[in-house]
């Protein structure tokens, strides 16, 4: 028998994304939200808390899984003055600026390393 997402670090997941942002500043601020162990939406209602916007303000592609080391772009509406975020479990990285948000279908494709355990010989 073989176990699957045994601790976090087992399953990471980077979002691949082939857009480039532009460099002045535009409607929305992207990020690289970077996230060990959270789920996408409990990470984004943290950042929301955070930087004191409306949670409506974040915008992002699709979930990630909570068990798992993940990072995926995210966009926040009217962020003119980017702010990096780094806490124990949570951080983020400014990319650039959109004139539209991050969204569903916005990202190219997932990477995912998994690491599998407990592995047995068979004779």
């Amino acid at each position: 028998m073989y176990i699957l997402k045994q601790i976090p670090e087992d399953f990471i997941v980077d979002e691949i994304q082939e857009k480039e942002f532009l460099k002045e500043k535009n409607k929305y601020s992207v990020y690289l939200l970077r996230k060990n162990n959270y789920n996408t939406e409990d990470a984004v209602q943290e950042l929301s808390r955070i930087l004191n916007i409306g949670r409506k303000n974040i915008c992002y592609a699709g979930s990630k899984d909570r068990n798992a080391i993940t990072s995926q772009f995210i966009s926040i509406m009217g962020e003119n003055k980017p702010k990096e975020i780094s806490l124990k479990d949570i951080s983020t990285e400014h990319k650039g600026f959109s004139d539209v948000p991050i969204s569903l279908g916005s990202l190219s494709g997932n990477k995912f390393s998994i690491t599998v355990r407990n592995l047995e010989e068979k004779d």
